[in-house]
């Protein structure tokens, strides 16, 4: 189907099966391959209505409803109507608990097919934010995972290894910015 700028990819279940979608991915997915390089807790995350996500797709852009499922301070998952290329960048309005739309630009990083036409699709914020403007009550902090602290190691070994060649800070700042990302600080 040729995508035009009006173009809307709609999730074609009702609400009420939509929301059992949704409690089926959770229970099923508790324990999913991979969770334990997740950098962040997961909270559930819903919606009364589906909220848009513009995608670039074929040249052109398409609007897909998305109908949450659980955000990070890095991401959040949704289901949507269709399969969306990993890497695809993305911009969501996405309400906050007040009342009011936060605009929230990412990229697609997985998508995986649940049944028919819908797809979980997992995004990667682009800037950490913080999920208390979206949800009441957030996971509690959790220790850091291994693969997370190796991370960092990594990170700031190469941060050393920059300082004793006497880099100049403009290299250095790019390894400084990794570990604060890495830890969830905003820079």
């Amino acid at each position: 189907m040729p995508v035009t700028d009006d173009t809307i990819v709609r999730i074609r279940l009702t609400p009420a099966r939509l929301r059992q979608a949704l409690d089926l991915l959770d229970q099923t997915n508790e324990v999913v391959a991979g969770s334990e390089k997740r950098r962040h807790a997961r909270c559930r995350f819903r919606l009364q209505h589906p909220m848009r996500m513009a995608c670039a797709r074929d040249g052109g852009r398409a609007i897909y409803e998305a109908s949450p499922r659980d955000i990070s301070p890095m991401g959040m998952a949704v289901l949507v109507g269709a399969f969306i290329h990993s890497g695809t960048p993305c911009v969501m309005s996405v309400p906050m608990l007040d009342g009011e739309r936060l605009q929230l630009g990412g990229a697609v990083r997985a998508c995986k097919h649940v049944a028919g036409a819908i797809h979980e699709v997992g995004i990667e914020f682009a800037e950490v934010v913080d999920i208390g403007c979206f949800v009441e009550e957030t996971a509690p902090e959790e220790a850091p995972t291994p693969a997370l602290l190796a991370e960092i190691e990594r990170s700031a070994d190469k941060l050393a290894m920059l300082a004793r060649g006497g880099a100049p800070w403009t290299d250095m700042r790019g390894a400084v910015r990794e570990i604060q990302r890495l830890a969830g600080v905003r820079g």
